[in-house]
């Protein structure tokens, strides 16, 4: 558990611009920041900046993949990459991540991040509740016993926030825990790569019934997915956040 402690530095500063939208949000405050950028631009502008905003592009999934259990969306990606530019800093997620202790802003946001109510109703309970939910998320298990232990003393002692430990335990990952998360951040990839490319569907993922249905396709993925295979899960993924919503007559 040592390695993983001295880790946990690395999730961070991944959310670096966060706090200035998440801070005056309730609810899903990246499906409003979502909405509110598809309202100020064209469809077609945010298509092209979604595909543009490469740049923090790995540090970002990263974070939507250990607060919420999905993708990014397009308005957060383009949103964030932005904000990471103006702040000229690291793109590595590591690097990012280094920067919690020292800057306060980037504190302010992990903090926001994991206190979302997207975010809250994931990881909902007590500290082995918050921990079973991070590991199940993140590798598709329950929390091995010495790890629980670990982590539930470290946070009920003060050594590490909740906010501090699902990217910890994240980016700490070894073995089959490391595969699976390497698999989520490539089929993240590949869903917002795809994603973006049609109007459409950028529109479309935005809101509880989006983020759901991109939770639940990414909670598939674990050590053993056959990522080749799984592009057609995330089509199917993407065709379905389309579809009309039929509320029953009555």
């Amino acid at each position: 558990m040592t390695q993983s402690r001295t880790r946990y530095l690395h999730a961070a500063a991944v959310c670096t611009a966060c706090a200035l939208v998440l801070s005056g949000c309730g609810g899903d405050a990246v499906d409003t920041r979502a909405g509110a950028q598809s309202a100020s631009r064209s469809a077609a502008t945010v298509t092209a900046e979604a595909q543009a905003a490469e740049e923090y592009a790995a540090a970002l999934q990263h974070l939507y993949v250990a607060y919420f259990g999905r993708p990014a969306d397009v308005g957060g990606m383009v949103f964030w990459d932005r904000q990471f530019k103006l702040s000229r800093a690291p793109t590595e997620p590591a690097a990012l991540a280094a920067q919690y202790r020292w800057n306060a802003g980037v504190r302010q946001v992990f903090d926001a991040f994991s206190n979302s109510a997207e975010s809250q109703q994931l990881y909902p309970g007590n500290t082995p509740m918050f921990l079973d939910g991070v590991y199940r998320n993140l590798f598709n298990r329950s929390a091995d016993l010495p790890g629980l232990a670990w982590w539930t003393n470290a946070i009920d002692n003060g050594q590490i926030s909740r906010a501090e430990a699902a990217m910890s335990i994240m980016l700490g990952a070894q073995g089959d825990d490391a595969v699976a998360v390497r698999n989520k951040l490539a089929v993240s990839a590949s869903f917002y790569r795809q994603m973006s490319l049609r109007v459409s569907t950028v529109l479309a993922y935005n809101g509880t019934r989006a983020n759901e249905l991109a939770r639940r396709m990414l909670a598939q993925v674990d050590a053993k997915t056959d990522l080749v295979a799984f592009e057609a899960i995330i089509k199917a993924t993407i065709d379905e956040l389309e579809l009309p919503i039929v509320t029953p007559a009555g």
